[in-house]
């Protein structure tokens, strides 16, 4: 073919960003940008799940939310495309400053702050801070933000335009109230609309929230919201309940942290079941020096819930059985597994009426697991 022309740059990331950034500004459309401890991906499928029933939209696909990933998403904006939406992830201060520099967002969203990542910071409050950097981004936009959490205060005081709060304790502008497990996901009211779910886990009311205030900043009805959430997919390792022959799974092996984890639990815990509520637990990554605290304060959490046996995979997660053991959960109902083939041949785990919960971060791979449960299961219903 033609000439190849070859561009030299120090830094090939940084200038993927910069041509990303250029290309962003020949578009003058609205960018809603999602952060947040976790719930990023959930709220963002839903969001658009939502936007477009009635604009042409670009998303990112998956968890492309780095530098990299939001680049290439900014790449497929092209004529016609009405709105884009885009997850952002950080694991330092600082990225989410650059990514919005790329991005340049007309309206921010940020879902909570938890301990996700917490290796890398000094404490919660640097988390925080982090987060906010979408905010000071967005001039004169819209920030959309979860009242009920503990940093609402110090993350309004940097919005600079309009805030937009959602919740399920404190008075908000997206307060959901009835809020009720039933066999297919959940329901509840927010102001004058009532809505069921195929979802589980309060967690995920509040990812719906974030997602119907940015709906509602784009003038969709009440009824079509209805209608369009009505037919929401759950997404595939995202607390996704998967009935087998003998026992049910839960499998939330996407991704985990502390408050991930505390929440999978208390969901756990609401389900009804014939049998045991069990938990196989792998390690939470990127905790850092917090690393054997949060695994051990995540049994002791386990103790105080309605789990019936723990199951543990790794040096880490031992520490979860320690804290469920000292605070008091028995021990003869707690397996140390060395591996995750390890947990797939026990006897002990799998029994018939047995809600089982899966959970981990990404790195374990627990999803292998899940996956090798479900074919053991089809050759045994053969």
């Amino acid at each position: 073919g033609g000439k190849k022309i070859l561009i030299q740059v120090a830094d090939t990331r940084k200038a993927l960003g910069d041509i990303a950034a250029g290309y962003r500004k020949r578009f003058k459309i609205p960018l809603i940008a999602i952060t947040g401890s976790d719930g990023k991906t959930t709220t963002k499928e839903l969001a658009a799940h939502l936007l477009s029933s009635r604009f042409r939209l670009v998303k990112n696909l998956g968890n492309f939310n780095n530098e990299i990933g939001l680049s290439l998403t900014l790449f497929k904006l092209k004529k016609g495309i009405e709105v884009a939406l885009v997850e952002m992830g950080m694991n330092k201060p600082g990225e989410i400053k650059r990514l919005s520099e790329i991005a340049m967002p007309t309206l921010g969203v940020i879902t909570n702050v938890g301990q996700a990542h917490q290796g890398f910071f000094k404490d919660k409050q640097g988390i925080a801070r982090a987060k906010a950097e979408l905010l000071g981004s967005l001039s004169k936009g819209t920030a959309i933000l979860n009242k009920d959490n503990q940093f609402f205060p110090f993350l309004k005081k940097r919005a600079k335009g309009k805030v937009i709060t959602f919740g399920i304790k404190k008075k908000s502008d997206f307060q959901a109230r009835e809020i009720s497990s039933v066999s297919q996901g959940i329901k509840f009211k927010v102001n004058n609309l009532k809505l069921k779910l195929p979802l589980f886990g309060y967690f995920n009311v509040y990812n719906i929230l974030a997602a119907i205030a940015v709906a509602k900043e784009f003038k969709i009805s009440n009824q079509e919201i209805k209608k369009v959430l009505r037919n929401f997919k759950p997404l595939p390792h995202h607390f996704q309940l998967i009935k087998l022959r003998k026992f049910c799974l839960i499998d939330d092996t996407y991704n985990s942290n502390p408050l991930a984890f505390r929440e999978a639990i208390e969901e756990l815990a609401r389900m009804k079941t014939e049998g045991r509520r069990v938990v196989i637990a792998s390690e939470m990554k990127e905790l850092g020096k917090f690393s054997r605290k949060e695994h051990y304060l995540v049994g002791k959490f386990i103790a105080q819930s309605k789990i019936d046996f723990l199951v543990t995979i790794g040096k880490l997660a031992k520490e979860i059985g320690k804290g469920a053991s000292q605070a008091g959960f028995r021990k003869e109902n707690i397996l140390h597994c060395q591996s995750n083939e390890e947990v797939v041949k026990s006897k002990k785990i799998f029994l018939p009426g047995d809600l089982i919960l899966v959970k981990g971060s990404h790195a374990c791979h627990l999803e292998g697991v899940v996956e090798k449960l479900k074919n053991q299961e089809r050759l045994t219903s053969i």
